[in-house]
């Protein structure tokens, strides 16, 4: 939805920015009608639940409405992750989560992503939604410790998280059945001092708050 503002420029009322990109802006999670239809097209796509760990399930609207209007509590992030177009509009294209230990301090937190929409993939958003969440969870949540988990055989998934800065930090063996055998689930890291190593740790990243 669009509105002309008082000075004539148009306002997006359902993508609000809380972590500014270069490519994408990382939302505030939406939970109006247009929102549910892709999340759960998404949910239902066999690729997109294979790589999240869904396969088999079937997703409906009401489940879909029901996660978007969630309660979260204080160290869950959830994030609508929102294509910057050429033409100034911008447009839906996945989701992205960033949630905290349950523990005394939270000081590690847990990534996930998902590329809903097939061609804003193998355009770098991924890499850059990640980088935006991993510079969030070190910079304005205090984390010591982000991680994630992958599957052995989604190598795009892994060459992007190590461009972030991840690196493997353990394996569970034979634990996914991908259809045709089964591969690892792989564990992958980046602690503070990885993080503070790196040359470029905050790639554009302005929070929209």
């Amino acid at each position: 939805m669009e509105q002309k503002t008082d000075n004539g420029q148009t306002e997006d009322r359902l993508n609000i920015p809380i972590i500014v990109g270069k490519n994408i802006d990382l939302c505030a999670i939406r939970s109006d009608e247009e929102a549910i239809y892709y999340y759960t097209k998404w949910m239902n796509d066999q690729e997109v639940a294979y790589c999240i760990g869904r396969t088999g399930i079937i997703v409906t609207k009401l489940d879909e409405k029901a996660w978007a209007e969630k309660k979260r509590g204080d160290n869950e992030h959830y994030f609508c992750i929102v294509e910057k177009l050429p033409d100034g509009k911008r447009r839906l294209i996945g989701t992205c989560t960033c949630v905290g230990s349950s523990g005394v301090g939270r000081f590690e937190y847990t990534l996930g992503i998902c590329i809903g929409e097939s061609d804003g993939r193998q355009k770098g958003y991924g890499s850059e939604a990640m980088s935006l969440m991993t510079a969030y969870a070190f910079e304005s949540l205090g984390a010591h410790r982000v991680c994630l988990r992958v599957h052995e055989d989604n190598e795009r998934a892994i060459r992007c998280y190590k461009r972030v800065g991840f690196m493997e930090c353990g394996r569970d063996h034979e634990a996914i059945y991908n259809g045709e055998g089964f591969c690892d689930r792989i564990h992958m890291e980046i602690t503070r001092s990885m993080y503070d190593s790196l040359t470029d740790n905050s790639p554009c990243m302005e929070l929209g708050m």
